[in-house]
């Protein structure tokens, strides 16, 4: 089957390839590219054993530094792979990995300020965590602008991304809180002298990361100054967003995001709503990334995949839709939404309801779309305009909004 390929040159110089057109049997409706908005690991990539954690994990702080690993990395940078200590979507303790990095040389008097990042979605195998790829810095968009302004850059790969157990993909509490200890545990580095004052940026899979790490910050984190979150085509309604993704990208997405469900939900069983064909492609979701489970996937209709809808079948339908309550909470930081008005993998009407509800809870946020910009092309679009807003909120000057008066 013929599959069109779109490449979008980012503003840091990362290449993002999507996909348009698709199987008629898979049920698809013509538009915009969908975009594989992280690249993938070459076939090389592995998550070995640096992501391997004591058995039986010894109990600590959220954020503890378990071990770091040296990056090599671009001249007038430096780097670290990190595993730390987090909380997973059930609460319980387990080890996240993820890189650092910032600009070479000694920190500034205070530390420097930290940018928090959230990577889309890249599948649910180990050998998908970006940290293990051969370069980890192409899974961060506008790495380069971040880290010539003097931040450090702290990237999650989330729970069950290169670290035992399934990545439960789109469960936003366990995201959010591995981006918060992500940040803690870069303050172990000594040699990147990683202060608290912070911000959160995610984009797709990483704009839900980041809003819910936003959410949760003044409770859960307390010790970090969040000023602000950036979130970039947030998946903030995960139902509306499977389904846009099936209509445009068949339904590999779903697939893994059932399975993610079926890891933290002990009453979700991934077999009872999936063909024998579906759980073939299930068992290579467990080795394979998103790219491959997508293209195996649009060679079949969603019916050929599930024998049940997921989307509309519990317990998956109430745990995909509890998920943005996660994202919306009343006394976030300040926020800066952006969505392009071209998007066919996050529906902007979802975007623009999950606003207005922030809103409602008097949060400050500012939201903006870009008419003409589809899920690969939102962030070049935004990248001027988010940098000044991070420069902003770092230096405490007033968060615009885009709230009603109330």
């Amino acid at each position: 089957m013929r599959r069109a390929f779109l490449t979008a040159v980012l503003a840091a110089g990362l290449v993002a390839t999507g996909c348009s057109g698709g199987s008629s049997s898979a049920g698809r409706v013509p538009g915009p590219a969908t975009v594989r908005a992280t690249p993938e690991p070459d076939s090389t990539t592995t998550a070995g054993p640096f992501y391997r954690p004591p058995s039986p994990l010894p109990a600590a702080r959220p954020g503890t530094l378990i071990r770091d690993q040296g990056v090599i990395t671009a001249a007038g940078q430096q780097a670290w792979r990190i595993l730390y200590h987090s909380r997973g979507p059930t609460g319980a303790d387990i080890a996240v990995s993820g890189i650092v990095v910032a600009p070479a040389g000694a920190a500034p008097a205070g530390g420097r300020k930290v940018i928090v990042y959230g990577h889309a979605t890249v599948g649910i195998a180990d050998r998908c965590a970006p940290s293990s790829y051969t370069n980890p810095l192409t899974a961060i968009i506008d790495s380069s602008q971040l880290l010539g302004a003097g931040y450090a850059v702290v990237a999650t790969d989330y729970p069950g991304l290169g670290t035992p157990g399934t990545h439960p993909l789109y469960v936003a509490g366990g995201e959010g809180r591995a981006m918060l200890d992500a940040a803690r545990a870069a303050r172990s580095l000594p040699t990147i002298g990683a202060g608290a004052e912070t911000v959160l940026l995610g984009y797709s899979q990483g704009g839900q990361a980041a809003l819910a790490a936003g959410a949760l910050a003044a409770s859960y984190a307390p010790d970090l100054h969040v000023h602000g979150v950036f979130a970039a085509a947030p998946v903030v309604d995960v139902p509306a967003t499977l389904r846009t993704m099936n209509a445009h990208s068949g339904a590999g997405y779903t697939l893994q995001a059932t399975l993610g469900d079926a890891a933290v939900d002990p009453r979700a069983d991934a077999d009872r709503v999936l063909t024998a064909a579906g759980r073939n492609l299930a068992r290579q979701a467990a080795d394979e990334c998103s790219g491959t489970i997508l293209d195996e996937a649009d060679q079949l209709a969603y019916d050929q995949i599930f024998s049940t809808d997921p989307i509309r079948t519990s317990p998956f339908r109430e745990d995909f839709a509890a998920q943005a309550a996660a994202t919306q909470r009343a006394g976030m930081p300040p926020l800066d939404i952006v969505q392009g008005g071209a998007d066919v993998t996050v529906p902007p009407p979802a975007t623009a309801t999950a606003v207005r509800r922030l809103c409602a809870l008097h949060n400050t946020v500012r939201y903006t779309t870009y008419p003409a910009a589809n899920h690969a092309t939102v962030i070049p679009a935004s990248v001027i305009a988010m940098m000044g807003w991070i420069a902003d909120r770092f230096a405490d000057r007033p968060a615009p909004t885009s709230c009603p008066p109330t």
